[in-house]
């Protein structure tokens, strides 16, 4: 699934000279002077590699004044692996109901109790295989990612039985809304066509994949089994301040390490960058990310009120049930 902006692509191997292509040092960026391109999932860099058996496969979307814009919504290793899956998550999620659908609460949360310890047990991974790695431990390895939200909200959902039970539940919730909507329309900017391809080879990979299809098969179940409460007097209020705090924190630290933690280095969408990177040659590196980061910053909050209505509209659906709005 395609979304073109314009009509010409880019030939990758064009914008790099000879020599570079002989080249086989894994980060390409420690090279200076070699001309960065743009990857929608790590920001803007030179790739590792670029050998003739790869580099036709891999679209890195490069960004140039003269050059065209494209989107890939959906590839074919999206398609092999996302159809798949989303429909052993339908079919997990069908079985669970019939099953659970009428037990006590208690019950009913168990299978997300499961997934929630899951995805701690999947971190805990990540970072033990990030840290042994030869060439150092890597800053993007570090939870500040708009999907690591769900690595402690999820367990915190899961677990939690305290008196403000119903808002954690309605804001986290609502967070596995906005996942299920990049999921179903542009899996792409969520993992690469590569994490597909080395799913059992590299351990990253393996853990990017099953971490987001856990919460995704997370956010089917919240509905599925009834665990969700969208009428929370304050529910609205607490997601924008959820929000905010997380775009503080990633934000700020992302112009710290100059790492792309959730975007807030650069865009990972390449229309939004090759305006970003025009914008800086205008008003300069610190102006730019700072109305960048800020612009974002609300886009996040904006994102997530957009997704409550849709949780509450996907409630009403599943329930039956039309619930008065709060603030």
């Amino acid at each position: 699934m395609y979304c073109y902006l314009t009509a010409k692509t880019v030939d990758i191997a064009s914008l790099f000279p000879k020599s570079y292509k002989n080249n086989r040092t894994k980060y390409g960026d420690t090279h200076k002077g070699y001309p960065r391109i743009f990857c929608p999932f790590r920001g803007s860099f030179v790739p590792e590699i670029l050998d003739n058996r790869r580099e036709e496969r891999y679209n890195f979307f490069a960004i140039s004044e003269r050059e065209g814009l494209f989107v890939e919504l959906w590839t074919s290793e999206h398609m092999k692996c996302q159809i798949p899956a989303m429909i052993a998550i339908v079919v997990i999620s069908i079985a669970l109901r019939i099953f659970l659908g009428k037990a006590d609460r208690r019950f009913r949360i168990i299978p997300l109790q499961v997934i929630a310890v899951l995805l701690v047990l999947l971190e805990i991974g990540k970072q033990v295989v990030s840290f042994r790695h030869p060439s150092g431990y890597d800053l993007y390895s570090i939870p500040l990612h708009f999907c690591s939200v769900y690595l402690f909200t999820l367990p915190v959902m899961s677990f939690y039985k305290g008196k403000n039970r119903e808002v954690v539940t309605a804001v986290v919730s609502t967070m596995c809304v906005g996942l299920l909507l990049f999921m179903v329309i542009y899996p792409n900017l969520i993992f690469p066509p590569a994490d597909v391809e080395n799913f059992f080879n590299s351990y990253m990979s393996f853990h990017t994949i099953v971490f987001h299809n856990l919460v995704l098969l997370a956010t089917v179940l919240i509905f599925a089994l009834d665990l969700s409460f969208p009428t929370v007097k304050g529910e609205k209020r607490w997601l924008s301040v959820s929000m905010v705090v997380f775009s503080a924190v990633a934000g700020s630290m992302a112009q710290i390490l100059k790492t792309n933690f959730a975007n807030f280095y650069s865009c990972n969408i390449p229309p939004v960058e090759a305006f970003r990177l025009q914008m800086q040659g205008v008003l300069g590196y610190g102006l730019t990310q700072t109305i960048y980061v800020l612009v974002l910053a609300v886009l996040h909050v904006l994102f997530m009120l957009g997704c409550y209505w849709l949780y509450r509209s996907i409630y009403l659906l599943t329930t039956g049930k039309r619930q008065k709005v709060t603030m």
